[in-house]
């Protein structure tokens, strides 16, 4: 099952309370998964938690990955910043 058809069977069986709302959904993913679901622009809100510590060998570009989002707010708390973005 493709990500396109997993968010339509999940809208189909998890319906909101009000039928005018969106769906809130959860998705815990790595950089592919999150790449590929912004692409198909099944992202309204992006939430992200960078470690300012820690470095990686699979770095993202988080720049590249939030081009076409507006940074709404941001928070550092100790050793990790807190990022949320809305599409543009």
């Amino acid at each position: 099952m493709g990500i396109t058809d997993l968010f339509s069977e999940v809208s189909n069986n998890f319906l909101p309370t009000d039928i005018t709302s969106p769906i809130n959904l959860l998705v815990e993913a790595g950089p592919i998964l999150l790449q590929e679901m912004i692409e198909l622009s099944l992202i309204n809100h992006l939430y992200l938690t960078k470690n300012l510590e820690k470095s990686g060998e699979n770095k993202i570009s988080i720049e590249e990955l939030t081009a076409t989002f507006k940074l709404i707010s941001s928070e550092r708390v100790g050793a990790c910043e807190f990022m949320h973005y809305q599409k543009l």
